[in-house]
């Protein structure tokens, strides 16, 4: 298991951390969804876009929106090109 992935997964609900993906800065946010499981969610550091994550691999972070329309959208971060700052 990655560094990232450990450090994704110890998170606490209200905790977050900085991390650097292609260039781009976003802090990765923990939070409690409804059931006890914790939940994430990924934001921009210069701005207010974020989407949400759907589920973490060994290589990938997959997440997701939906825009005012209701259409779903999706994307996968890497793992292997994702700094922890």
């Amino acid at each position: 298991m990655s560094e990232v992935i450990k450090s994704i997964e110890s998170l606490k609900c209200g905790e977050s951390i900085s991390i650097i993906y292609n260039g781009a800065s976003f802090i990765l946010k923990a939070y409690s969804g409804y059931t006890e499981k914790i939940k994430y969610s990924i934001w921009k550091m210069s701005g207010i876009q974020g989407m949400n994550v759907d589920k973490i691999t060994n290589k990938y972070i997959t997440l997701y929106d939906f825009n005012m329309m209701g259409q779903k959208s999706s994307y996968k971060m890497e793992i292997s090109k994702i700094s922890i700052i």
